[in-house]
């Protein structure tokens, strides 16, 4: 059951914060004033500030922070360079998915169906593996053609 819930509820999550948090906030942020940077950066803390009451935060709260602002960062840009949020609406659950189902903290708030169990979190480990996505990601993006379909069709 616990499984269950997890596979259907975690997609359904991780799209809402990202329609928050890169749909409304940062476009908002940015016709207020138009530096993607600032955009970026305001998204970011948002992404980082309703996670902070995570339980798995209470160990090493100065990496927890740069983990979940990494992940802001990576988010807000991927949906930048896109130009649409469908990327970032998959990545975070991705995301998400794989700590609950591969490897969770043993801190988190309800005990997750995954196969491994970190009894000894390491945020400075997962900044490492953020850092590592967003790089694939980036040198991913940069090798096609990423605009929007309807800007490749030619107008007839």
């Amino acid at each position: 059951m616990a499984l269950a819930l997890v596979l259907v509820l975690t997609p359904i999550q991780a799209a809402a914060e990202e329609l928050l948090d890169r749909g409304l906030l940062m476009q908002g942020v940015y016709r207020l004033v138009p530096r993607p940077w600032v955009a970026v950066a305001v998204s970011s803390l948002l992404f980082w500030a309703v996670h902070l009451p995570n339980p798995e935060d209470s160990g090493t709260p100065g990496w927890s922070a740069a983990y979940y602002r990494t992940v802001g960062i990576l988010l807000a840009g991927v949906t930048l360079r896109t130009g649409r949020l469908e990327a970032a609406m998959g990545l975070h659950p991705g995301m998400n998915l794989c700590a609950f189902l591969v490897t969770a903290p043993a801190t988190v708030m309800f005990r997750p169906a995954s196969l491994f169990i970190d009894v000894q979190p390491n945020s400075l480990r997962d900044v490492a593996f953020i850092a590592l996505l967003a790089v694939g990601t980036v040198l991913t993006l940069r090798r096609g053609d990423v605009r929007p379909f309807t800007e490749r069709v030619p107008a007839q």
